[in-house]
């Protein structure tokens, strides 16, 4: 394979790749038609590798964002819980501790028996 011919293959590989992500199918596909060798096989690895770790590195961004919003929402929730057992505790009729803390009747109504 003539070097020209080499840049226009590595061209359509690298267009084909960021475009669908699927690095692992094109290689298979390359490497059955004989057209990955060489150095035009190093560079597919090295940007194979590249897409992994940028995959990686996202993945683990969007679940320490999921993580952290699932945190606050758990935190926020205990935190209405506390208030209310604490309004519960102080003599506060159930009715106004819903309206203040947001939390259902029903589950006032449970906090209080659970007291």
């Amino acid at each position: 394979m003539g070097r020209q011919h080499g840049f226009v293959m590595l061209n359509a590989l690298l267009s084909y790749v960021i475009t669908h992500r699927k690095v692992g199918d094109t290689y298979d596909k390359m490497e059955e038609k004989g057209i990955l060798h060489g150095k035009l096989q190093e560079i597919y690895m090295t940007i194979a590798q590249a897409l992994h770790q940028k995959g990686r590195a996202e993945g683990r961004e969007e679940g320490l964002e999921k993580g952290l919003e699932k945190g606050k929402i758990l935190g926020f929730e205990e935190g209405r819980l506390q208030i209310a057992q604490n309004m519960l505790r102080a003599g506060i009729e159930p009715k106004t501790v819903a309206q203040t803390t947001g939390l259902s009747l029903k589950r006032i109504v449970a906090l209080s028996k659970a007291k």
